[in-house]
């Protein structure tokens, strides 16, 4: 993968997934198909078997590389996948490109490894090339970091993802300090000293890889692309037509529903309420509805206690409460009174009732402590 902060116009070449723009830029000039280095086209001389038809080499500089991610799909679904996962790291039209998947097909969930290519560096491919080979794929994957191919001052790139570019040898020290410091295997002219590398012997290409053909721009493939999507959006056009007819079918038996509900609660509402109208605002219904709450009435415990204590104090009445009850039936405060004598019961007795005050003694009792008596206190009738 190239590393972050290289733009694709600084480095020349077609960059893959990962640079710092994420779009793809296919630089060359769309009418010139550019063919791939001298050593690689050696190299595919030696490669080729007898009687195989060979190829058209095509620059890794016109063939950008990335990976994209696809759900379980058929092929025609992924072919239309791949166009629109792919359209936002195309720093170009997606009517002028062409996406397609690599060599091996991923699994469901793997990354896919997918070619983009100017529909007119395509159409400029030479007609008699048996088929269209990206000249990176001439390179063996590698089992980490990237296997470099320099050819005189321009250097072919594969990295370990399957991804491919090419560069020059000038700017590959920068574009490997920015990934990192992969582990490099040199594989053509040395490298410059400023890349860690060790040179290795090329391995023969992947047979598989070595088959493998970008597809050619045929009239009718732009066509063909669209054609499942515009069928795809109008099975979502005609789904989404058939849930609003069925949510206005449901507000509209929701409204029927909701009348005659109003009609028989207006129904109801017309014995208890008359001229009572039914709305959506229930507060007045409810209002009408509401039991009447009769005030509960105070009691007269306190006042009471405060207007006998307030009699005794005027009396000067020495006396204690020692014991204290309600009577509610009669509205009666009951005492206990204890004084220092009979004489003081007696008192207290006069003091209440000239304070206007209705006092039923009970029987007394007298001894070295003092004397008491019960007493039964309320308010004189008038």
């Amino acid at each position: 993968m190239i590393p972050q902060g290289v733009s694709v116009d600084q480095a020349g070449f077609a960059a893959p997934e990962g640079v710092s723009d994420p779009q793809l830029n296919l630089t060359t000039t769309p009418e010139v198909a550019r063919p791939g280095g001298e050593a690689l086209q050696r190299r595919l001389t030696e490669v080729l078997r007898d009687g195989v038809p060979r190829p058209f080499l095509l620059a890794a500089e016109q063939v950008g590389s990335t990976l994209i991610v696809l759900p379980r799909s058929s092929a025609r679904q992924r072919a239309a996948m791949l166009t629109f996962a792919a359209e936002d790291r195309i720093a170009a039209s997606v009517d002028r490109t062409r996406v397609a998947p690599g060599p091996v097909v991923a699994s469901a969930g793997a990354p896919q490894l997918a070619f983009i290519v100017d529909r007119g560096v395509l159409d400029a491919c030479p007609v008699a090339a048996d088929r269209i080979l990206p000249e990176y794929l001439l390179i063996p994957r590698p089992a980490e970091g990237w296997a470099v191919w320099r050819d005189a001052d321009r250097c072919v790139v594969r990295a370990a993802d399957g991804t491919g570019f090419a560069a020059s040898a000038a700017m590959l020290p920068l574009l490997w300090t920015r990934a990192g410091q992969p582990a490099v295997a040199s594989l053509g002219d040395p490298l410059p000293t400023s890349v860690a590398s060790v040179p290795a012997i090329p391995a023969p290409p992947d047979l598989v890889e070595l088959a493998y053909g970008l597809p050619r721009v045929r009239p009718g493939d732009a066509a063909r692309t669209w054609r499942p999507v515009m069928v795809v959006a109008g099975v979502l056009a005609l789904g989404l037509m058939a849930h609003l007819a069925v949510l206005a079918a449901d507000v509209a038996a929701l409204s029927r529903i909701a009348d005659r509900a109003k009609v028989t609660a207006q129904a109801a509402m017309a014995g208890p309420l008359p001229g009572i109208a039914v709305t959506s605002d229930v507060g007045p219904i409810l209002a009408r509805l509401a039991p009447t709450v009769a005030a509960p009435q105070g009691s007269a415990l306190l006042p009471l206690l405060s207007d006998v204590s307030l009699a005794l104090s005027d009396a000067g009445a020495a006396a204690s409460f020692r014991r204290l009850a309600w009577g509610a039936a009669g509205n009666e405060l009951v005492v206990l009174v204890q004084a220092a004598d009979l004489d003081g019961l007696q008192a207290v007795e006069r003091g209440l009732s000239e304070r206007g005050f209705a006092v039923r003694p009970g029987a007394a009792s007298a001894g070295d402590g003092g004397a008491e008596a019960e007493m039964r206190i309320s308010r004189a009738s008038s």
